[in-house]
């Protein structure tokens, strides 16, 4: 169903012919299917009974479901928030209403996964953390300033952890637009530059230091 929805609304005409308060609706019944999976991934008694019992040839899990339920319902709600048509522009408050808290709780959940343990879950979330902040970094300068205290101390969360090449890119524009808004900074007129550590952890120890 979820890759259905995701195939159907990357078509514009599908996208256009439905009501905003339809898509709302349908949006809701994804983020059931978000949490459903991440209260199940998240239950692991129940996974290894349900695998020692032979339900299951290995311990079961709902990854796949979890990250693209969050992942369409990312999407659709970012670009209906982002449309400009009269319909899309009215349901805005909705929308955003819907999205904040759904973004939020995504990159939370990113970063308390552990990096020795969960690096398939660390491969597959990135590129969602990554849509939510290149999402948020395009918002409007009220709306966005509206939402700096509850995503800055997120990004700085992030900076600590392993990030890669487009984790850090999308971390560095947000950065760049919160100094934008709140600090008055110029906009840049160029590209941010290409991060060329794959590691990408700001806060990573110093070539040469030693741990206190």
């Amino acid at each position: 169903m979820i890759e259905t929805v995701n195939e159907l609304f990357s078509n514009d005409a599908v996208y256009t012919q439905i009501p905003s308060h339809e898509l709302l609706r349908l949006m809701a019944l994804l983020k059931k299917s978000y949490h459903f999976a991440k209260r199940f991934n998240g239950d692991r008694d129940l996974r290894s009974r349900l695998f020692r019992e032979g339900f299951m040839k290995q311990p079961p899990n709902l990854l796949k479901q979890e990250s693209g339920s969050a992942a369409v319902y990312i999407s659709i709600l970012l670009r209906m928030y982002h449309d400009t048509g009269a319909e899309r522009t009215a349901s805005r408050p909705q929308t955003e209403a819907a999205l904040i808290p759904l973004c939020v709780d995504i990159i939370t959940s990113y970063i308390q996964l552990d990096e020795e343990t969960q690096q398939r879950n660390i491969v597959t979330w990135r590129p969602v953390v990554v849509d939510v902040l290149e999402g948020y970094a395009t918002f409007p300068e009220a709306e966005f300033s509206a939402h700096v205290e509850t995503f800055a101390p997120l990004v700085v969360d992030l900076m600590g952890r392993e990030m890669g090449v487009e984790l850090q890119k999308a971390v560095q524009g947000l950065v760049q637009r919160v100094f934008e808004v709140k600090l008055g900074l110029p906009p840049r007129l160029e590209p941010l530059p290409t991060p060329t550590s794959p590691r990408a952890s700001v806060f990573a120890p110093r070539r040469g230091s030693r741990g206190r």
